[in-house]
């Protein structure tokens, strides 16, 4: 398969996207560049620098684990990590980190006082002592493409589940320049440059599911199946969102700490990412909501001529939105809300229109860090990229050429000697 051409997309004038020169060719549709290839690319480190879970990532690469940073400013566990140092602690030190993990677990207004009040000054010395000490230091290694991909899955597991993450990047915005220079590392790296790049169409894998029964042989849903995913995602906003203007009319109507819908991909549609050795697909290992399921691993060779839309910073994503942006306020406030302290309007794309266009939609990793929980501007509001795992695309039509089931994968991740899956614990803590 040849190299991919770009073509250019400018506003909501899909009709004119280029298709490739040449017929072995896949079309990548992007906006024009504002992140040129550069040794340093200064772009691409401002804005993993300026986004929540790009900080995170960084922080991670550096080595600063939030227990540690919360151990080094004498600061309270949240209720998530503060119960998981009480369940590793074992007998013996149960019932001594009890009145700590109570105390905690019952109000986790304690840590968030606490972080809010953290020192500035000790913030910034604390973060850089755990990038330079050499006793302290547990960088990852640059020159290693599973290392990497490891720290991007300890990334996504924090963004999906402990709920602390809002409360360690006010941490970490504080000691952003002592971050730079991982940032910067990073970004050049030979195990990371990648992240920022296209679909390669020659292998995309997807992972089906061989539990409950099933046993992954039927692979990728195909043809009229794909489309009528896509018919009941556009449906599935829709429905979400007449529901929540029911129950809460106004945003006034909504209480301010309300869960429910939250995500923007389709839930149940048809994604695939890039195998990266020994990994079997980037986003099956790097997931947000794992599965924890054993998966059928199925190889798949995309046609000539697929049009891909990539995201790989917010403003594609605005773009992608503004084509055909659908109203999801009511639906997606409660937590939106939250994340970007905004009230709204919130926007997502008619996915039913954007098929019109485009075959798939491609996150790159550097797109998923830079763009996830950030509020991008769409219309006269903003929309949330949420619930898109790195390096995934999204397909709105059947375009695979050939298939075939490569193997099994049981979800694990300790090539680099350690899984993800079992964190270390923090430090104890005695009442």
């Amino acid at each position: 398969m040849g190299a991919p051409q770009h073509a250019s997309v400018k506003g909501t004038d899909t009709g004119q996207s280029t298709r490739p020169s040449r017929p072995d060719e896949v079309v990548h549709i992007v906006v024009p560049s504002t992140m040129p290839d550069t040794p340093v690319n200064a772009a691409r480190v401002e804005a993993l620098l300026s986004a929540p879970v790009g900080r995170h990532l960084v922080s991670e690469v550096a080595g600063v684990r939030f227990s540690m940073l919360l151990d080094a400013l004498e600061l309270p566990y949240p209720p998530s990590i503060a119960g998981f140092s009480a369940r590793s602690a074992g007998t013996g030190r149960r019932r001594a980190h009890a009145p700590w993990r109570k105390a905690v677990a019952r109000d986790g207004a304690i840590h968030r006082r606490a972080v809010a009040a953290a020192s500035p000054d000790d913030v910034v010395r604390a973060v850089r002592r755990m990038i330079t000490d050499p006793d302290l230091t547990r960088r990852v290694d640059l020159e290693s493409v599973p290392a990497c991909l490891l720290a991007l899955k300890h990334t996504t597991l924090d963004v999906g589940f402990t709920g602390h993450d809002e409360q360690c990047d006010r941490l970490l915005r504080v000691a952003v320049d002592e971050l730079r220079p991982v940032a910067e590392a990073l970004v050049s790296s030979p195990a990371a440059r990648w992240w920022w790049d296209d679909l390669p169409g020659h292998d995309q894998r997807y992972g089906a599911r061989t539990g409950d029964g099933g046993d992954g042989s039927n692979g990728p849903p195909r043809g009229a199946q794909v489309d009528a995913q896509v018919a009941a995602a556009v449906e599935a906003l829709q429905r979400d969102e007449a529901e929540a203007r029911r129950r809460h009319p106004t945003p006034e109507d909504c209480p301010p700490n309300l869960s429910g819908t939250w995500w923007s991909i389709p839930i149940a549609g048809t994604c695939t990412s890039r195998p990266v050795p020994p990994l079997p697909a980037v986003h099956l290992a790097c997931a947000e909501d794992p599965s924890g399921e054993p998966v059928a691993v199925w190889s798949l060779r995309i046609a000539p001529g697929a049009r891909i839309f990539e995201v790989r910073e917010p403003a594609d994503w605005g773009r992608l939105v503004e084509i055909a942006p659908l109203d999801v306020t009511m639906s997606r406030l409660g937590d939106w809300r939250r994340w970007t302290g905004r009230e709204g309007p919130f926007y997502l794309p008619d996915w039913s229109v954007v098929a019109e266009h485009f075959d798939g939609v491609h996150v790159t990793i550097g797109g998923y860090l830079t763009t996830r929980s950030v509020p991008v501007p769409v219309a006269d509001g903003s929309s949330v990229l949420a619930g898109w795992d790195p390096d995934a695309t999204f397909w709105l039509h059947d375009v695979t050429e050939a298939l075939e089931q490569v193997g099994e994968w049981d979800g694990d991740l300790s090539f680099v000697g350690h899984d993800p899956a079992t964190p270390l614990p923090p430090a104890t803590r005695d009442s």
